[in-house]
């Protein structure tokens, strides 16, 4: 069994794979993902790699695990039980192993399982991890959540793909959540997901390589007080990007407001000037166009997803800086639809990477971290809402002298108007509707000539 590993912004590759490196299949799976799909190979191993090697039956079999791991982008070993019994064959050895079974479980987006489909012959066997796997969570005692999922907003689990190994039949089943049974969570393809996934990181690709300059989140003798890289780097990229979206998405909409207010003028003059219609029309199709950009390019929600991963990135660096090891993933847009459940794919791999790295590096007192973060993440903020309240009002008071402006414009029009009708007639009978308008002599004498010459 292994699994592709979600984005994370520790590896160059997009693509990981997380294999326990056991013999036979793991290993089998973990060299076609490197060769073929360019993976980036993470071990998790149930004990430290000495110990592990115990349990390999050749020295052949241990040098193929050497290799591995002298490839391998990351190494996490999963924490032993306190005493010495998980060294000896028996119920607290294989509850490491079953640990890392959950892990894989818990953790990927797609899951390979080379498995006949029959029963686990062991705890934490194929059959449990696929099991665990496609209702989205592992039991309390092997989950490094320790029981603090929920049984209503479970994880979106991922797409299985088993292949039968005695008749090399392929199943694949994207499974809905449990939290299915009780009618309360949305059933998602994972392909949405990877979709949206691989959006992002094309953008990234795209856009931020090339002209999207990225602030930081702290300054540089900051970060190296708090090395949390992977929360860091993800926020410079979700960060750049929803600025880079938000000014697409504005231009987009003054554009339009733009051409919005040439075809109503063009109506207005269609009567008088048959051109008019052509230019009418011309900003019509014009309109037609920007919306099918903004539409076909999703500027509003690209711009919305990246702007809360940002912000996501940006809880999830202080907590860790503070030394919390709340997950964010678990609170954080945990009620929202179908939408944002790439979001939290996305938050989830990080966070385990950046998770099974050093905590903060404590070169300061627990007080000056705290005053770091306050400065930095509270600090920031407050900084930010002022400015934009300064901006808001500013605004404001420009739309409201517009407001008043127009009004008065109108009701000045209003008024010439009305007083421009009283050099039609005198007095009442300009509103009388009945009231005979008199005709100059020269019309009255035509009119008579005409009537005259009727009768001959």
């Amino acid at each position: 069994r292994s699994t592709l590993f979600p984005y994370t912004t520790l590896f160059r590759s997009r693509t990981g794979i997380l294999s326990g490196l056991a013999e036979g299949a793991d290993r089998l799976v973990a060299h076609i993902a490197m060769e073929m799909l360019d993976a980036a190979l993470i071990a998790i191993l149930p004990f430290p790699a000495a110990e592990f090697t115990k349990d390999f039956a050749t020295s052949e079999s241990r040098r193929e695990f050497d290799t591995f791991m002298s490839r391998a982008a990351a190494v996490f070993e999963m924490p032993v039980q306190p005493g010495q019994t998980w060294k000896n064959n028996g119920e607290a050895r294989d509850a490491q192993y079953a640990r890392v079974g959950a892990l894989i479980a818990e953790q990927s987006q797609l899951l390979i399982a080379l498995w006949d489909g029959r029963p686990a012959r062991g705890l934490g066997g194929t059959g449990d991890v696929v099991e665990w796997f496609e209702r989205g969570y592992a039991p309390p005692e092997f989950s490094i959540y320790k029981g603090d999922l929920s049984l209503f907003d479970p994880p979106q689990p991922g797409l299985c793909i088993r292949i039968d190994t005695t008749t090399a039949e392929r199943e694949y089943r994207n499974a809905p959540p449990r939290g299915r049974t009780f009618g309360l969570t949305d059933r998602v393809s994972i392909y949405d997901i990877l979709r949206r996934t691989d959006s992002f990181n094309r953008d990234v690709d795209r856009q931020v390589a090339r002209r999207v300059k990225r602030w930081p989140l702290v300054p540089p003798e900051i970060l190296i007080r708090a090395p949390v890289m992977e929360a860091y780097a993800a926020y410079g990229e979700a960060d750049a990007l929803a600025g880079f979206y938000q000014a697409r998405m504005r231009r987009a909409d003054a554009v339009l407001y733009t051409l919005a207010l040439t075809a109503v003028f063009a109506f207005s003059l269609i009567n008088d000037k048959p051109l008019a219609s052509w230019s009418f029309l011309a900003a019509m199709i014009l309109i037609a166009v920007v919306v099918s950009y903004k539409l076909g390019q999703a500027l509003d929600t690209r711009f919305q997803e990246y702007r809360t991963f940002a912000e996501a990135m940006r809880i999830l660096y202080f907590w860790r800086m503070l030394g919390l090891s709340q997950q964010v993933w678990l609170s954080y847009l945990s009620k929202h639809g179908s939408v944002v459940r790439w979001l939290r794919h996305a938050i989830r791999a990080i966070e385990f990477v950046q998770d099974r790295r050093p905590l903060p590096v404590r070169g300061v007192s627990d007080e000056a971290q705290i005053d770091l973060a306050i400065e930095h993440w509270v600090g920031s903020q407050i900084v930010y809402f002022k400015q934009a309240i300064i901006r808001h009002s500013k605004s404001h008071r420009d739309v409201v002298r517009i407001i008043w402006f127009t009004i008065g414009a109108t009701f000045a029009t209003s008024l010439l108007l009305a007083v421009m009708t009283l050099g039609y007639s005198d007095g009442w009978q300009a509103w009388n509707p009945n009231a005979l308008v008199p005709l100059d002599r020269k019309s009255t004498r035509l009119n008579s000539s005409h009537r005259t010459g009727s009768r001959m």
